[in-house]
């Protein structure tokens, strides 16, 4: 893209540029430029300046051409700070000389045209704003919603921190967080749910009955006064 920098000196004003109609003998001004005393007026015939028509060095932002201009004649003119510090001379404007009769007409410029690659980065812009406005709004619900969600599996899956020590306690304790943790878990692929609840289940019962067998012999080692339960 185009580098546009800073003008740095003075800016004409009237005749506007491209204008039509402009008396024999015109009037020239221009804005100030900073604390400058002296400005350089050229009026010329040609765009390069070359065929002067006028030179001359004024103290004002304002120049009066006593002299009479052909009719139906481009003219150019450029203004540039002298003294105390000279400056960059301003762009070059042109206007055209006509009969007293016509009216002035200023030739409006042609307005720049839009490149045509332009528009794609516009819609791709635009389509990205609207995706983080979109995140900004779902992605807040959503991880509220799964924080909720992890602390009531955390709290039905947490275990029991305050535990009785008694065998019957902890066996049901036990039993407890299984069946919890077993209900949570995903069931493999290519298994039917049912067979997934007869697998629960069978394990339910084997280690039911495991821990009731462990309790048994427990008791009666302890009757027996042998102090090791049987196998």
């Amino acid at each position: 893209m185009p580098v546009v920098t800073e003008h740095l000196g003075p800016i004409l004003l009237k005749p506007v540029n491209c204008a039509r109609g402009v008396p024999q003998s015109p009037s020239f001004s221009w804005t100030p430029f900073l604390e400058t005393t002296k400005y350089e007026f050229i009026l010329a015939e040609d765009a390069a300046l070359t065929q002067i028509v006028e030179k001359v060095n004024v103290s004002t932002t304002a120049y009066e051409y006593e002299g009479s201009l052909n009719r139906n004649t481009v003219y150019f003119w450029q203004v540039r700070a002298v003294e105390p510090a000279p400056s960059e001379p301003s762009p070059v404007a042109n206007f055209i000389v006509v009969s007293g009769e016509e009216p002035s007409v200023v030739i409006p410029a042609q307005p720049s045209s839009i490149p045509f690659w332009i528009w794609p980065i516009i819609a791709i812009y635009a389509a990205l704003a609207a995706a983080m406005i979109a995140l900004a709004i779902v992605k807040p619900r959503h991880i509220k919603t799964k924080a909720i969600a992890d602390s009531r599996l955390d709290s039905k899956l947490s275990p029991v921190v305050d535990r009785p020590k008694s065998p019957l306690a902890k066996f049901r304790s036990a039993v407890t967080m299984r069946i919890r943790r077993r209900r949570y878990l995903r069931k493999p692929e290519g298994v039917s749910r049912e067979d997934v609840k007869v697998s629960k289940m069978n394990y339910t019962f084997n280690k039911t009955k495991h821990v009731l067998v462990n309790i048994k012999n427990t008791v009666i080692a302890k009757v027996k006064g042998t102090g090791s339960p049987e196998k």
